[in-house]
């Protein structure tokens, strides 16, 4: 029973979706019978810097427990095949190679860079796929064809805010996570979209003609997705620009979100007449929940009290 289910979803994966999710899971699994110290192939941009540089492609691809590889596991599962569906089987591997390499490359710099006013990203550790997973939902949360989406059945955001909306949530329930390390995978997903990595990448041609030179054990699968005929649209947005807009709608979530939990708790102060200020009389009640005992009031008793 078991067999066939995992037969009927390694069939139903996409080839590159299915290939990352065999090879995560095989390195689990000498981790566990080798049984390295983690702490040699972490991430850590002090010891890349000292010339650890196996470091970049060892942390991304290991995971520090089974909870870790399982969640990381189906994320991919499920970014992996909407993405690879979108891109196509060869530009998604593509994309995930270059992101083992670029988005580990942008943490160690940004570690650089901020380590005179904050150098505890310098002698951070990071371990695990997420980084990775992070720059593909940015490529998926711009190709999805949604206006709104859920994030952790929590809060409903623009599909475009997706990935900084998920990387704040999972950040406030589990502050133990990597936050730069997802946040260079954000980041390398939006250099990416907006054109930064063209010159590196193949062009649509190139990909289709990889499609031809692929082994059949990928390309009679049904699930292969050749390359689009279409290429990439340019995006009609400037980076700075998106950046602006991005940063605003945060800060205006937040805001909302903060009210509400101030009204929720405090209830909602009436306002002056004669102008936007809240008024500061000490004895002016708050409007918020019903208390106790007006739960508990009769029709009558109400309807009483509005007519005194």
């Amino acid at each position: 029973m078991v067999s066939s289910r995992l037969a009927e979803l390694s069939e139903s994966l996409p080839p590159t979706t299915l290939v990352t999710i065999s090879l995560l899971l095989i390195v689990y699994l000498l981790q566990i019978f080798l049984d390295p110290n983690l702490n040699g192939y972490t991430l850590n941009p002090s010891r890349v810097l000292a010339g650890e540089v196996y470091r970049l492609f060892t942390s991304s691809m290991l995971h520090g427990s089974l909870m870790h590889i399982a969640m990381n596991g189906m994320s991919t599962i499920g970014i992996g095949s909407a993405l690879e569906r979108t891109l196509g089987t060869v530009k998604l591997a593509i994309t995930i190679a270059l992101s083992m390499l670029l988005s580990p490359c942008l943490y160690v710099g940004i570690a650089w860079v901020a380590c005179s006013v904050y150098d505890s990203w310098m002698k951070s550790q990071a371990l695990g796929f997420s980084g990775i997973l992070f720059h593909l939902s940015v490529l998926e949360a711009y190709t999805y064809s949604g206006t709104n989406r859920s994030v952790l059945g929590i809060v409903q955001v623009p599909s475009r805010l997706y990935p900084w909306a998920l990387l704040i949530i999972l950040q406030i329930f589990m502050p133990n996570l990597s936050f730069l390390g997802h946040l260079s995978g954000i980041l390398t997903g939006f250099l990416q979209y907006y054109g930064a990595f063209d010159l590196i990448l193949p062009s649509n041609g190139t990909l289709q003609a990889y499609d031809s030179r692929l082994p059949s054990i990928f390309t009679q699968r049904t699930s292969f997705v050749a390359t689009p005929d279409i290429a990439r649209s340019t995006p009609t947005e400037t980076i700075g620009h998106v950046i602006r807009q991005t940063a605003t709608t945060i800060w205006m979530y937040i805001g909302y979100t903060l009210e509400t939990f101030f009204v929720v708790i405090f209830g909602r102060r009436s306002r002056s007449t004669n102008d936007n200020t809240i008024a500061a009389d000490d004895d002016e009640e708050w409007v918020g929940l019903p208390t106790v005992d007006d739960d508990f009031k009769t029709d009558e008793e109400r309807l009483d009290e509005q007519v005194l």
